[in-house]
């Protein structure tokens, strides 16, 4: 695998640089590979000066087609069951940007744990970093149920003291009360007392 993977940079080094015939020249048609078809083309024609066509010779061995500069094929995953299903000696992962942050933790943690290589992303960094996030959330909604504990348990006291507060002026009404009706019994007596002291003068 080593020497392919040799065999195949020492072609890309020497391999020329493919694009469509008068690219240079009008910017129009960009420099993506297109190819010849004119009868009289001379590109097509491999005419000595023109530029160089897309042809077998060129080619990488076919075990390493469709691989990276170590020799392993890049496989897009989204979900755990994909990525236990994969070949870490022969394969790469990119994972899909539909995962949830969660899922990508998941994801991740299994590639570090099993040696995965993963190639759009750096695997330990953004572990921490979506760890990181949660604790930060977890945190604000610890704080948040603390602030609203406080809050309530503030309420819960002020209906408390206002509640006794009740009382007691109820309370102190009723013994006020008291003393009135005391007071008028008293009265009451007394202009009977008088009553009876005057009739027996009389």
């Amino acid at each position: 695998m080593k020497a392919l993977i040799d065999i195949k940079k020492k072609i890309q080094s020497k391999l020329p640089k493919f694009s469509r015939k008068d690219s240079h020249k009008k910017s129009r048609l960009g420099s993506k590979w297109r190819r010849p078809k004119g009868l009289q083309n001379k590109m097509r024609l491999q005419k000595r000066a023109h530029k160089p066509i897309v042809k077998s010779g060129y080619g990488t061995p076919a075990t390493l087609r469709h691989t990276d500069d170590k020799g392993l094929r890049s496989i897009t995953v989204s979900s755990m069951k994909m990525l236990k299903t994969i070949d870490a000696k022969i394969e790469s992962v990119v994972v899909s940007k539909t995962v949830s942050k969660k899922t990508l933790a998941e994801m991740l943690q299994y590639c570090i744990d099993n040696k995965i290589t993963v190639d759009n992303l750096d695997a330990s960094k953004k572990v921490a970093e979506i760890k990181k996030a949660f604790e930060e959330k977890k945190k604000a909604k610890s704080d948040k149920v603390k602030a609203r504990d406080a809050k309530k348990a503030e309420l819960d006291k002020k209906s408390k003291e206002a509640e006794k507060k009740a009382k007691e002026e109820e309370k102190k009404a009723t013994e006020d009360n008291k003393e009135e009706k005391a007071e008028e019994k008293a009265k009451e007596e007394k202009k009977e007392k008088d009553k009876v002291l005057t009739s027996k003068k009389a």
